[in-house]
């Protein structure tokens, strides 16, 4: 959806600047991509960050990527909002999704299940960044064996500051138009 994209763009800073036709006139069809260019330097200062400001941006992206699902009040924050399913799911993976064990009552079995499947995601994700933060070649490798399930793009976005990236939107369909850096096109 344009809309989710546009909104993700903006919210990330990562266009200075676009134009809209007016509501009557606005196109029906519109495919848009978003480029970006993170420098050395970017990279450098995210493979940095500490440990927490790496997990408050992972937190962040799938909020923006996943507003729906990780809204507030929403059972997929369980593992976001109570460091007690974060602790259950690290001492007993297996059988953390029973509710005997579960430390949130009241929730489904199905939904105990996504808010674990949720943060084995996160947490895959961590450590691959861990491995890439320790400049291990060989880890590097064997941890992408751990996924990228992820939305890694926003989270890149999050963490490099915005004078180390640039990026443009390229907009094709019933409106043709390129917003932001036009050399990244």
């Amino acid at each position: 959806m344009p809309w989710a994209l546009l909104r993700t763009v903006l919210h990330q800073r990562s266009i200075r600047s676009f134009d809209l036709p007016a509501a009557r006139s606005f196109p029906l069809e519109l495919e848009i991509t978003w480029l970006s260019r993170f420098s050395a330097d970017g990279i450098r200062a995210i493979r940095n960050e500490s440990r927490d400001q790496q997990w408050d941006g992972l937190v962040k992206a799938l909020e923006i990527a996943e507003t729906e699902r990780y809204a507030s009040g929403s059972f997929r924050r369980d593992w976001i909002t109570y460091e007690s399913v974060r602790d259950v799911i690290d001492l007993n993976p297996v059988q953390a999704h029973l509710a005997s064990i579960y430390p949130i009552k009241g929730r489904s079995s199905f939904q105990r299940r996504q808010v674990v499947s949720a943060y084995f995601r996160a947490r895959r994700f961590l450590r691959l960044v861990e491995c890439w933060g320790a400049d291990e070649p060989a880890r590097i490798l064997d941890s992408l064996s751990l996924g990228w399930d992820v939305p890694v793009f926003i989270w890149f976005h999050l963490l490099c500051p915005a004078a180390q990236r640039t990026s443009a939107l390229v907009v094709r369909g019933d409106l043709e138009r390129v917003w932001g850096n036009t050399d990244l096109v």
